[in-house]
C-alpha cells in the first residue's frame, strides 16, 4: 500500500499530539493539565481551524499557521503556484480573460469542469513541458473523469487527482492513487506536436521537474508528492501563496513544481470549493466531482 502523502508543519516537528483526533487531543490535553496540579496553563493551537497536516500521496509543507497535504508516491497532491511568467494576472480576480483558450504566452488551457462551476487555467506546457504534458495526457483519456476533490483545508489548498477518489468506499486508501505503472505519455511542445515519449515508473510517478521557478501563489496547480520522484496524477490548486512550497525555497524540505494557474472566474470556484464543510480527515461532506477536462489552444 502507498504511504499518503502528508505536509510537514513548518517551524516545528510532528509530535503526538499532532496525530490524535480531535476528541483524543483535548482529553490528553486535560490530562496533562491534572498531571501538572493545575499550576500551568498550556496554550495550543488547534490544527483543524487552519490544518497544519494534510494526508496526500504528495503533499506540500505547511507554515506553522498553514495546513498542507503530503502525496503518497501513488496519489500525487501538491501545492498551489506562483503567478508564472505567462500567467501575471491576479488568480482571485475575474477578467474576461476566463474565456480565453491559448495564452499571451502561447500556452494551451485547460477548462476543467466540477460539480461546482468551471475552473479554466493556463497549462504551463513551454515553462514545464514534462509535467504539463503528463497533466494533458490524464486529461485528454479522461483518467480525472469522476474523481474528487478528496482532501480540501481553508486558506490554503484544493488537492484532486486519486483514482481510488471515484470509489466511496476506498476512502481509506483516497489520497494513495495515481496513474498505472509503467505506463506511457507524449511530451508536448508548445504547439502540442509529440517531441518524446516518457514512461512512468513502478509507482506510476514521473520526474521532478525543476525547470522553471514558478511560486506556488495564489491558483496555481501544483503537483502533490510524498518526496522525490513521487508526484503522478494528484496535483491541488494553492487558494494561498504558499512559499515554502516551492521547489526553490529552502525553508522547508516540501518541493512542489507548479505547472499551472487558474484564470478569471475559475479562481471564484476554487475559493468557494475550499471553503466548504470537511469532516476531521479534511475530505467534504459533500462530494465535489471533477467531472471532465478539455485541453485547448494546440
Amino acid at each position: 500500500m502507498q504511504k499518503e502523502r502528508q505536509p510537514l508543519v513548518q517551524g516545528r516537528s510532528v509530535g503526538v499530539l499532532d496525530r490524535l483526533p480531535l476528541s483524543k487531543m483535548h482529553t490528553a490535553l486535560l490530562l496533562l493539565g491534572l498531571l501538572c496540579g493545575g499550576g500551568v496553563i498550556f496554550m495550543v493551537k488547534m490544527h483543524h481551524e487552519e490544518p497544519a497536516e494534510v494526508s496526500a500521496d504528495a503533499a506540500p509543507v505547511v507554515k506553522a499557521e498553514e495546513a498542507v497535504t503530503a502525496a503518497s508516491p501513488a496519489s500525487k497532491e501538491d501545492a498551489v503556484a506562483d503567478a508564472s511568467p505567462a500567467a501575471k494576472e491576479d488568480a482571485a480576480v475575474a477578467s474576461p480573460a476566463a474565456k480565453t483558450v491559448a495564452t499571451p504566452a502561447g500556452n494551451p488551457t485547460a477548462l476543467i469542469k466540477t460539480s461546482m462551476g468551471e475552473i479554466r487555467a493556463e497549462i504551463f506546457l513551454k515553462e514545464m513541458p514534462i509535467t504539463a504534458s503528463n497533466f494533458i495526457d490524464l486529461c485528454k483519456t479522461g483518467f480525472y473523469d469522476g474523481t474528487r476533490f478528496h482532501r480540501v483545508i481553508k486558506n490554503f489548498m484544493i488537492q484532486l487527482g486519486d483514482p481510488y477518489s471515484k470509489v466511496a468506499s476506498f476512502v481509506a486508501r483516497w489520497g494513495q492513487g495515481g496513474p498505472q505503472p509503467h505506463s506511457k505519455f507524449d511530451v508536448l511542445d508548445p504547439n502540442g506536436k509529440h517531441v518524446q515519449t516518457k514512461t512512468r515508473n513502478g509507482q506510476g510517478s514521473i520526474e521532478d521537474e525543476f525547470a522553471a521557478e514558478i511560486s506556488n501563489d495564489i491558483g496555481t496547480l501544483a503537483m502533490a508528492n510524498s518526496g522525490a520522484q513521487s508526484g503522478g496524477s494528484q496535483f491541488f490548486i494553492n487558494v494561498k501563496h504558499n512559499t515554502h512550497l516551492d521547489w526553490f525555497d529552502h525553508s522547508s524540505p516540501a518541493k512542489h513544481p507548479v505547472f499551472g494557474k487558474v484564470q478569471g472566474n475559475g479562481m471564484h470556484v476554487a475559493n468557494a470549493i475550499s471553503t466548504t464543510d470537511t469532516n476531521e480527515h479534511d475530505r467534504p461532506l459533500k462530494a465535489i466531482v471533477f467531472q471532465s477536462c478539455k485541453v485547448e489552444g494546440m
